[in-house]
């Protein structure tokens, strides 16, 4: 069980982060984005849309994350997690300039 505690606690992470994202989608509304109330948004349904995207990008990090820590090689898990972040943040940069 000690073993697989850094899996299950990334798991657990990734999919908050992925069920708000979902929440976000279905909703299709930027009052549950923090500080979207003051950016000048022109098209809010569709930034709530890209968010959520770049939301699901950036919770599937922790996943990969997780699964490779299965392996029972925890540096290897925690450089898949950051390597797996960074490409969802330079990916979600260019989903956001669609809508920014």
């Amino acid at each position: 069980m000690d073993d697989n505690i850094f899996s299950i606690v990334m798991f657990i992470v990734g999919g908050a982060i992925l069920l708000s994202a979902g929440i976000i989608r279905l909703s299709k509304s930027t009052e549950l984005i923090p500080r979207s109330q003051f950016a000048k948004i022109e098209d809010k349904q569709a930034y709530a849309v890209q968010f959520s995207k770049l939301l699901a990008l950036i919770g599937c990090a922790p996943v990969i994350g997780g699964l490779v820590g299965l392996t029972g090689i925890i540096p290897l898990g925690l450089a898949a997690g950051g390597a797996a972040l960074v490409g969802a943040i330079i990916a979600g940069v260019k989903i956001m300039k669609k809508v920014m």
